[in-house]
């Protein structure tokens, strides 16, 4: 007698069916549900922040400003943080873990690679000085182009181990130095922005106050007048870096003063206060400056200064005592040998004098701030303090 075989009604059937439908159709919703939400979260992610003005930031008791065009498409500019970079990464991977160290590498390799992916090319600079006499504040701002370039600059900054000084759901505040160095540079790290300052309520003012707010004051009539001429959201061809200051309390004369001394070139500015009091005149004599820097390449750079001098007596001493700097540079022996040279231009205008000038070492100044030398070890040899031993003749 034959078996009889087990068969499935039609209402089984029909029940099977519909749940592997439902199963089929509930595996695909949580797909497409997971497709939607990834390509919500990139599109926030990517959805790039807008770049503030330039003038975002002027307050009442601004003095100077300036800007930094960090594009990666620019060979100077790519050069020199290339080279920079390279340095930072050695200098502080001495003291780092070996894991530690490939993982610096790598994110700095990734940021050498991408630097204006994360930020915006134009970085803004601030100085200020809330009274005569007062101590000068200063701010950088590096606005993220979007959401993901904040997360890869915070896990770079992240990775050095920079010691945090507060924390906030909206602020982290990393301190560039020992915590007993009070003075010490700040770097605050927002949803938005990077800001390097020297004061706390500096940097809350720049890294956290909302995009279309602005300052209750401004600066004074000259000051903008000297901002007009810097052209900051469209800057001349190959300009890298330009500034403008008002001179207040010879703010001029100060901070080219702890530049040369920080490059440890100090040799170079008691030739340039010799030359400007054989002429009865000094930096306290001029009323503004506007600086153009054009980085040809990690070594060598260009740069335009334009002295605003408003007497014409001062203006006419300013002028000889630029001509007696260029006479000195095509007067001054060349050394094969001579780690920083330059080449100095002068030309005198209705209320300003420029000064061109062609500096080629800008690796050695590097390494003399950085305050080693790439494999070093030890101590940094002085380099050369002579002016006329880093000045080269003019063609």
């Amino acid at each position: 007698m034959p078996q009889k075989t087990d068969s499935l009604t039609s209402v089984e059937e029909s029940t099977h069916r519909q749940r592997r439908w439902g199963c089929t159709c509930g595996c695909l919703t949580f797909l497409v549900a997971i497709l939607l939400g990834a390509l919500g979260f990139f599109y926030l992610a990517l959805k790039p922040y807008p770049l503030p003005k330039p003038d975002r930031w002027l307050r009442g008791e601004t003095i100077g400003f300036g800007v930094l065009r960090m594009s990666s498409t620019d060979s100077g500019i790519s050069d020199l943080f290339g080279f920079l970079s390279s340095r930072l990464e050695e200098k502080w991977g001495r003291e780092l873990k070996d894991n530690d160290r490939r993982a610096l590498h790598s994110l700095v390799t990734l940021a050498r690679q991408s630097t204006d992916w994360v930020i915006y090319p134009p970085v803004y600079f601030y100085l200020e000085q809330q009274k005569s006499g007062a101590a000068l504040r200063f701010a950088g701002v590096g606005q993220f182009r979007h959401f993901f370039g904040y997360l890869l600059g915070r896990s770079l900054i992240q990775t050095l181990g920079l010691p945090v000084q507060s924390e906030s759901p909206s602020l982290v505040v990393y301190r560039l130095g020992p915590r007993e160095k009070s003075d010490a540079p700040l770097l605050g790290v927002s949803h938005f922005r990077l800001a390097l300052t020297n004061d706390n309520v500096l940097l809350e003012a720049v890294a956290t106050t909302a995009e279309d707010s602005r300052s209750a004051s401004s600066p004074d009539e000259r000051f903008m007048t000297y901002y007009g001429e810097l052209h900051a959201e469209k800057p001349e061809p190959g300009e890298d870096f330009a500034l403008v200051l008002i001179n207040k309390d010879d703010a001029l004369g100060r901070g080219l003063e702890n530049f040369l001394k920080a490059t440890q070139q100090i040799g170079t500015w008691e030739r340039i206060q010799e030359t400007l009091a054989k002429h009865n005149v000094s930096f306290e004599d001029v009323q503004g400056l506007r600086l153009s820097i054009d980085i040809v390449s990690a070594d060598r750079m260009k740069c335009v200064a334009t002295f605003y001098v408003e007497q014409q007596a001062a203006l006419k001493r300013m002028a000889e005592a630029a001509k007696l700097l260029e006479g000195l540079a095509s007067s001054a022996p060349q050394k094969a040998n001579r780690p920083v040279s330059t080449k100095i231009e002068s030309r005198p205008g209705r209320n300003y004098v420029e000064v061109s000038i062609e500096l080629v070492g800008l690796r050695t100044l590097i390494d003399t701030w950085l305050g080693d030398k790439p494999g070093a070890t030890s101590a940094p040899e002085p380099s050369s303090t002579k002016t006329d031993e880093i000045i080269t003749s003019h063609p």
